[in-house]
């Protein structure tokens, strides 16, 4: 599928166009309350000229593949070229945000146990959902060796059960103990603060419990649409890992490739002897 050097899906583009978009609008929130509009036009202008920046990068970057080696060439004024070997690859994810749910597109990505970060992707290529499968199928019959097929993975029964109970409760409980109690009781503290002090402070009531969505509860319920619908099932030497309710994420590795696991029990887990 990628012997002949393709393009990330245009989509790319507009994922972040919105995200740069909310981050200046963000920022110019404060000029429009403080009636400070001449500084507006240069947002407009900062926004188009990183646009043409995120086209560039995007028109001068390619990815194909050989018999060997996956490869990511960037090429205007000055060039990069980046070759990641199979053998040398961990995992193959697919990862399909809320965009790329909207547009039909899904994002490979492939990590390396020896990147600074392993978390983060050596390589990334956004494609339509069908074509990304294809190719996802392709790497992994490359790496691992199996007739693996993404029209097949839900005939595989999960190797754990795991229900989006479980997600719910992980998302509540899995945070540290001390983040959890000190989050709560901060925020009741400022309540009463507030009723006790000026009854009718609602800016201060309002700006309390936006500070605790943004500590607490919007973390938790990050956390519980993320593994969200969990399921984990092993063909061979290979595991092969799904889950997301909003943002779908897949990803395989072979087992030789974990470098560790880690056991962490938190005090509410081990209260509900999870």
């Amino acid at each position: 599928m990628l012997e002949t050097p393709i393009r990330n899906h245009p989509t790319v583009l507009v994922a972040r166009a919105l995200t740069l978009a909310l981050i200046l609008a963000m920022v110019s929130i404060s000029y429009v309350i403080e009636g400070l509009y001449e500084f507006i036009v240069p947002m407009v202008g900062l926004f188009a000229l990183l646009m043409v920046v995120f086209v560039i990068f995007w028109a001068k970057t390619t990815i194909c593949a050989t018999d060997m080696e996956l490869i990511s060439e960037f090429n205007f004024i000055m060039h990069k070229h980046k070759a990641v070997p199979y053998n040398k690859i961990a995992s193959v994810n697919v990862v399909r945000t809320l965009v790329n749910r909207i547009f039909g597109t899904a994002t490979i990505q492939v990590n390396i146990n020896s990147a600074v970060n392993a978390a983060r992707p050596e390589i990334s290529l956004c494609l339509k959902n069908d074509v990304a499968n294809k190719v996802r199928d392709e790497l992994s019959a490359r790496i691992y060796g199996l007739n693996y097929t993404s029209e097949q993975e839900y005939v595989y029964e999960s190797s754990i059960h795991l229900t989006n109970r479980d997600a719910i409760l992980h998302g509540i409980f899995g945070n540290s103990s001390w983040f959890v109690i000190s989050s709560v009781f901060f925020t009741l503290l400022s309540v009463v603060v507030i009723f006790m002090e000026t009854g009718e402070d609602m800016i201060g009531l309002i700006s309390t419990f936006m500070l605790f969505a943004l500590s607490f509860v919007i973390p938790m319920v990050a956390l519980i649409l993320r593994y969200y619908n969990f399921r984990v099932y092993r063909l061979g030497d290979t595991i092969y890992l799904q889950h997301g309710a909003i943002q779908l994420y897949k990803t395989s590795f072979k087992v030789n490739k974990i470098n560790s696991v880690r056991i962490k029990r938190t005090f509410f887990a081990r209260l509900m002897n999870k």
